[in-house]
Formats: structure tokens, sequence, C-alpha cells
């Protein structure tokens, strides 16, 4: 009915909207008011929520967790909710849409119906080639502290990640995986692409302005799901990304602390 006023409660916030007598339309409308909502950066929409143990991607799980990436009951999710997830640490460009593009495991179906259940990730085609097993299948607090061993405590007790500490870690790992999907296209890029992300959303710049994730941020991160206290998003693309990966692939040559480039 025209004019009738609506209420949809999303992630603890309800907003209103007027509906359209269009049921496209409607529908059209209610997808758009779904993710009208800001980044909840300090935490307070924090929660174990149903399944948070099952999703292997750490960034994915800190999320949903935090309420910034809309999950159905069943653990599914579409890529209209991806690509709103990740505008909210700051993303933007095109690689919003690259992150968020589902065509890859759901390769029949139109856009606006992709989707993909992140409970179910282990063993799925979308599992990286190797990973830490910090948080596959199960979060693992002892994996943890094995990588925490590769970390920088020159500069504080409490240790940091830059670029070359993350590298460390990475080779072991990869050296030493938790376990290997053949089916993944990824060559072993992606566990580096994804501890890249981590460490540029939510990593700190240290007095030099070099990027790092202190220890137990990190672990926070990785085994709870929870956003680094006083973490306030800031805008972000690829070349960010690009930049950290030219440094993790040579070694540093960059900058000496291997962790800041200056591609623009």
């Amino acid at each position: 009915m025209a004019g009738q006023m609506e209420s949809l409660v999303c992630c603890g916030h309800e907003h209103e909207g007027s509906l359209e007598s269009n049921p496209m339309k409607e529908e059209e409308e209610a997808k758009k008011r779904r993710n009208e909502f800001p980044c909840h950066n300090d935490g307070s929409n924090y929660a174990k929520r149903p399944g948070w143990d099952k999703i292997i991607c750490p960034a994915l799980a800190a999320l949903y967790m935090n309420g910034d990436l809309l999950v159905d009951e069943e653990g599914f999710v579409t890529e209209a909710d991806l690509a709103a997830a990740v505008k909210r640490t700051g993303l933007e460009g095109v690689m919003v849409s690259g992150v968020s593009n589902l065509s890859v495991p759901c390769p029949d179906t139109p856009a606006h119906l992709r989707k993909i259940n992140l409970f179910k990730l282990d063993g799925s085609m979308l599992e990286h080639d190797c990973s830490t097993g910090i948080r596959d299948p199960a979060p693992d607090p002892d994996k943890f502290e094995k990588m925490a061993t590769y970390a920088d405590y020159s500069q504080d007790a409490e240790g940091r990640f830059y670029v070359k500490d993350l590298k460390k870690a990475i080779t072991y790992f990869k050296a030493n995986p938790n376990d290997r999907n053949l089916d993944s296209p990824d060559g072993g890029t992606a566990i580096i692409l994804t501890y890249m992300g981590v460490l540029q959303v939510w990593g700190s710049d240290d007095e030099e302005g070099f990027r790092f994730i202190s220890v137990p941020k990190l672990r926070a991160l990785l085994l709870e799901g929870r956003y680094p206290r006083g973490w306030i998003p800031t805008a972000w693309s690829g070349f960010d990304i690009l930049s950290k990966v030219i440094d993790y692939s040579t070694d540093g040559k960059c900058c000496h602390k291997k962790a800041l480039c200056t591609i623009s």
C-alpha cells in the first residue's frame, strides 16, 4: 500500500521507509535500506553470533561478529551484503565489486541472487589453497601462539607484525599448512592477500609511519573477531594492498621496515 511505513530491523538498528505499491520496487528498496547503517567500529554491536566459530576467514568472521556483515540464520550472505560490509571497512573503487563478486562459485546464477554459505567455506572451492589453521576448522589459540613467535618484539614487549614479520609467519604456514585445498585456483596467493588486507584495514602506523598490527590486536581479531580498540575505518583501495604485496615480494626493498611503499 503506497505511503505505508514499515520498520526494517537489521543489525540492531531500526530503519523506516515508505513502501511502494510495486512489489518489485518495494523489494529493491528494502534491500537498499537493509544496509543503510554505519560501521560498528567501536565494538558496540559485537557478539558471538550463531556459527561464528565456523567461519574460517578471519576478516569475514570479524565483520559478521560485529554486525557489519549481514548473514542469514543458515549462514548465507549475498553479493550486495558482502559489498556493503567491505565498504564499511573503508574500501573504495573497483576492488569492492572484485571482492564481493560471487560469479565463480555461482556461475549460472543472476548477480542479484548469488550467495555463499559462510558457515561452510571449509572444504569449498572458496577455501584458500593453504591456511594458518588459526580459524580452520575452528579457532585454535595454539596455532596463533606459533604465529606470534614470528612477530617483532624489538619495538615493544607486546610485539608487532610488520609486512616482514607476516611474511615469516606465512612462509612457515605455507610449508606447514593446516590443510591444502587442491581445488583452489589461488596458488597460495590468497593467504598473502588476506593478511596484507588485515594489516591495511586493522593495523596502525608506527612512530615513523610504517604499518603494523600488534600481537594482542591480531590475536583478538583472529580468534575472537574483535575489532582493535579505537579503530576508525579510513579509505583504502587495491593500490594499498598492491604496495604491501610488492613489499612482501621484494623483501622490503621499498622501505627498511618492509611495511610501506610509495606507490600512489
